[in-house]
């Protein structure tokens, strides 16, 4: 009999992402992180030019992916912040790691597979909330932590996006550190698993009959 081989989970990822994007009404450019902010050499933030080859700022109309291994950073600051493009996509294991506080940073985000690490940066203890703004569609697990070096350091994140999709929200690592949602989560049907810090409903409208929504 004929054995048929395991299709790799690059291929599956790759098959995911182009129906992800056929899907969505993406227009302009598909462009790929180029340059990782992965360290503390690369404060820039999601609007500096780490996108392509050569490497650019992102511009409107266009699709940005973070790859896999790759870590994409909200700017380090305490000003609202809108990311150029209009989508984010990180459904391949990247991170965006959240360094702005107090000021609104908007996106149109698609994730799952992929992390959300509030790492501070505005505020050294990082208790200044971090709130987030636009869309959240959770087609795969988000991974969330909240990092920190002392105990407690609490890095509040505020979900001022609307959330969707099927994806678990995870949360873990996050010491005395909170997410709170505070905008509508209806369209949301993924389950909220909290492993390590708080989750709040603040404001905000919920699938009825839903345990993870109280």
């Amino acid at each position: 009999m004929k054995r048929t081989s395991p299709l790799p989970k690059s291929f599956i990822q790759s098959a995911t992402l182009a129906l992800l994007l056929a899907a969505s009404s993406v227009t302009g450019d598909v462009i790929t992180q180029t340059v990782n902010e992965n360290t503390t050499s690369f404060p820039w933030g999601w609007n500096w030019p780490v996108w392509g080859t050569p490497a650019a700022m992102p511009a409107p109309g266009n699709t940005y992916i973070i790859p896999s291994g790759f870590t994409l950073r909200t700017p380090n600051s305490t000003t609202n912040s809108t990311f150029l493009g209009d989508l984010l996509i990180n459904t391949n294991g990247g991170t965006l790691a959240i360094k702005h506080a107090t000021g609104t940073a908007t996106v149109h985000l698609v994730i799952g597979p992929g992390s959300l690490n509030n790492s501070g940066g505005a505020g050294t203890t990082g208790v200044p909330p971090s709130p987030i703004a636009g869309s959240i569609q959770a087609v795969g697990n988000i991974n969330y932590s909240a990092s920190g070096t002392t105990t407690p350091q609490p890095r509040h994140t505020v979900l001022l996006s609307t959330l969707s999709g099927a994806g678990n929200f995870i949360i873990g690592n996050c010491l005395t550190s909170s997410v709170y949602l505070a905008n509508s989560g209806e369209a949301y049907t993924g389950n909220w698993t909290n492993n390590g810090g708080r989750l709040e409903i603040v404001g905000a409208t919920c699938r009825s009959g839903r345990a993870s929504c109280t």
